[in-house]
């Protein structure tokens, strides 16, 4: 009797392969979905005993409970971000959610434990606030993506899914906003400045904004509130409309999670906050961000879905497609990371900087020494908000004279990176996002400021006096004066003082002579433009002129800030020398006449700027 062996053939051997290789990924994509879903409940339920320990600071049993809860939360948290690191590499966005979470677990415990170290508590409890909601929302993106896979949506335009998505997000960061706000309004004890049944406010009405700053705060959140009601509720109607029976649900669950805070919270006010509906409120605003960031996980489902189907195809034909797949994979990536630098580049960075330093600066004279870092914060946050929305405005308006001037035409949208209409659409989103930083966490009058100036800017130098006058920089530099008394204000609450209209003159007279310096190196490129900058206009010698009158303006406003008793001599020693080295370049310029002035002088006035306001607030804290 012979015993015959035969071997397998390569066929299928392969399939073999191929099968216990599908079985494990397989197991590994169910335990993927166990870990992440696991982690977000988890951390969903830690930050729920937070507020439990938080009310009942008495009853130790709660606060143990909420370490226990919070230990588990985080195991799962790192279990879920080694098991991606060892598995699921190749999915970016995956890898970014997990690994961005125990980042921010981390950091939020130490910048808790410093503010709290620094007896800044209130503050505290907004940044810990802030950085759980956004361990919350990554742990419920990568919740998403291993749950769900891409599938296609309803018959929808290109547009109409553009822009549920657009005001999806929208609407994710007014919720977002919405919550911090409220976490401010309990940690400053707003939470009883109104009483009465709600809507109502100490029997003034639906918002009697004005009479009582703790109960603005909280009608600024009650505001921040009816917004994301209404904007759930277009999503909730233009997603069974337009984006199919998923994201239907999806929109329904967040419009009744949305419905469920707000009536919690409704009732909590006319109950006079008891402990109970503190509790039910965190839980109802941990379940309506959970909610936004899902619906916003899946509507951009759609946008691998091309390429998941290619690589699942690819694996299972083990052909040469699984290559074109990488580097459509690559290709992606470099897009993705194109538009993101499009992005902040719509937003001017660099004009932002200039700002924000000027309005950081007046905030500290206004105070004579560091005001409240929240405010601090809030008004630069704020404020490099609207400074992006009005640089991406302004590239809107300025897509049609860009791509004739050479310095302009690599824009986002003269190159093609980003359209139009994404780039209005950007704008307009940051001036809202930055209008309701300012009213919930500064105050109006500031917010007003800040929105005259990004209104100047755009319609009053933009369309209308860069495009007809030569006199556009000298009127339009008001715009970019603004910044100053929106810092004054968000301190003080008005601008009255003499020391504010002084910070506004002085960058008013200081724009011309900055502006002017530049349009003489690229005095071409408005010519070609058609813009009638001073030089175009007048020639180049009454622009170098008009610089030296300027900046002999300039340093005189500057150097009578002392003798008015508005600055000191810390300041005045600083103005001197720097005004002195400005005029010296302003007049060579006048002399020499070359290209190599002009930059020279263009570039040390911002300089000059920075050093100028850096100078008022060390004397103004000094003296």
């Amino acid at each position: 009797m012979a015993l015959v062996v035969t071997a397998r053939s390569p066929v299928e051997a392969q399939s073999s392969l191929l099968r216990r290789g599908f079985s494990r990924a397989r197991l590994g994509r169910g335990a993927m979905r166990w870990l992440t879903s696991g982690s977000a409940i988890a951390y969903g339920l830690a930050l729920v005993a937070e507020s439990v320990a938080r009310v009942a600071q008495s009853a130790e049993s709660a606060g143990f409970a909420a370490l226990a809860v919070g230990a588990i939360a985080i195991a799962l948290i790192v279990s879920a971000c080694v098991a991606t690191w060892l598995t699921r590499r190749s999915d970016a966005g995956l890898l970014l959610a997990v690994t961005l979470a125990v980042v921010l677990v981390a950091f939020r415990a130490i910048a808790t434990a410093v503010l709290l170290a620094l007896y800044l508590a209130p503050l505290a409890e907004v940044v810990e606030a802030a950085l759980g909601l956004l361990v919350l929302g990554c742990l419920v993106w990568a919740a998403t993506a291993t749950l769900v896979g891409p599938r296609a949506n309803a018959p929808a335009t290109a547009a109409e899914t553009q822009l549920f998505r657009r005001v999806a997000m929208v609407t994710a960061l007014v919720i977002f906003g919405a919550g911090l706000s409220g976490v401010e309004v309990r940690a400053i004890g707003a939470s009883w400045a109104c009483v009465g049944a709600f809507p109502d406010c100490n029997g003034l009405g639906l918002l009697p904004l004005g009479r009582d700053p703790l109960a603005d705060l909280q009608l600024y959140h009650r505001l921040l509130a009816y917004v994301t009601l209404g904007l759930v509720g277009w999503l909730a109607v233009e997603a069974f409309r337009t984006q199919g029976a998923r994201l239907g649900r999806a929109s329904s669950i967040l419009l009744g999670c949305t419905i469920l805070e707000g009536g919690v919270g409704g009732l909590s006010v006319s109950l006079s906050n008891p402990p109970l509906g503190q509790v039910l409120h965190t839980a109802a605003a941990a379940a309506t961000w959970s909610a936004a960031v899902t619906l916003v996980a899946l509507s951009q489902r759609s946008r691998v879905r091309a390429f998941s189907r290619s690589r699942v195809s690819g694996r299972a034909s083990l052909c040469g497609e699984i290559l074109p797949g990488r580097t459509r994979e690559r290709e992606n990536a470099r897009t993705r990371e194109r538009k993101a630098v499009a992005y902040v580049q719509l937003t001017k960075p660099r004009v932002m900087s200039l700002l924000l330093a000027t309005t950081a600066a007046a905030m500290i004279i206004a105070a004579r020494g560091m005001p409240s870092v929240g405010v601090f914060l809030a008004t630069l946050l704020g404020g490099a908000l609207m400074s992006g929305g009005a640089g991406a405005i302004n590239h809107y308006v300025d897509r049609d004279i860009d791509p004739l001037m050479g310095r302009t035409a690599w824009r986002p949208i003269p190159s093609g990176v980003i359209s139009p209409r994404a780039a209005l659409r950007f704008g307009i989103g940051l001036a809202v996002l930055a209008s309701a930083v300012f009213i919930a966490f500064v105050n109006v009058l500031a917010w007003l400021l800040a929105l005259v100036g990004l209104l100047g800017y755009v319609f009053i130098y933009t369309l209308w006096l860069k495009r007809s006058t030569p006199s556009n920089i000298v009127i339009g530099g008001a715009a970019g004066a603004i910044p100053p008394l929106v810092g004054w204000a968000a301190v003080n609450g008005e601008i009255g003082s003499l020391t504010a209209w002084y910070l506004f003159a002085i960058i008013f007279f200081w724009t011309p002579p900055h502006f002017w310096a530049l349009s003489l190196l690229i005095r071409k490129h408005y010519e070609r433009a058609g813009i009638p900058m001073l030089p175009v206009v007048r020639g180049e010698d009454e622009t170098r002129r008009q610089i030296v009158l300027y900046s002999l303006l300039l340093v005189v406003l500057t150097l009578v800030l002392s003798p008015f008793g508005m600055m000191g001599p810390i300041y005045f020693a600083a103005a001197a020398v720097l005004g002195g080295l400005f005029i010296r370049n302003a007049v060579r310029l006048w002399r020499q006449a070359t290209p190599q002035a002009a930059r020279q002088l263009y570039l040390y006035s911002i300089l000059y700027l920075f050093a100028l306001f850096a100078a008022m607030a060390v004397d103004r804290v000094v003296s």
